[in-house]
């Protein structure tokens, strides 16, 4: 009876785990880490091949050339009320289509509405939860400048945006 007391006692003991990852060396360089500071050049990185692109959560690719056309528009613009006004102004130049990309939180983008510089207006119905890193692409149908952009969005679900023009 003792022996098995003993065997279920083993059994049930948390079992001691060496760890694999190296010592912690009080901040020294390891040698990869000098390898890659001889990669650098007084601007920044060499050029690499993984610099082309990256892919996105959904598993689409997105080649950094693509990615650096996207204008900045407004950045980081929270959804916390129904509706945003962005001021535009036909800064920026002319617009072919609108980016909306989440940032933090999951905001739900109900609405886009563009007003251009000839002060016609067009409404999308987005109607999609944004997570971030998601993004949802408005084709304007030609290169336009842009006057004002009114975001709907849903209260109840916090969260910011950022908005991007090519």
């Amino acid at each position: 009876m003792r022996s098995l007391a003993m065997l279920v006692a083993l059994a049930l003991a948390p079992a001691s785990v060496a760890s694999a990852d190296p010592p912690y060396r009080g901040g020294r360089d390891s040698p990869s880490d000098r390898e890659h500071a001889r990669d650098r050049e007084p601007g920044g990185y060499r050029y690499d091949r993984y610099d082309e692109g990256y892919y996105e959560r959904g598993g689409r690719r997105v080649d950094a050339q693509d990615r650096r056309r996207w204008a900045p528009i407004v950045e980081r613009s929270s959804a916390t009320s129904a509706r945003q006004f962005i001021n535009v102004l036909g800064r920026g130049g002319r617009y072919r289509r609108l980016l909306v990309e989440g940032v933090r939180g999951a905001p739900v983008i109900e609405r886009v509405a563009v007003e251009f510089e000839d002060r016609q207006t067009q409404v999308w119905d987005v109607g999609r939860r944004l997570p971030r890193g998601a993004d949802h692409v408005i084709q304007l149908g030609g290169a336009k400048r842009i006057h004002r952009i009114v975001v709907y969005t849903d209260p109840a679900h916090r969260g910011q945006y950022s908005i991007y023009g090519a």
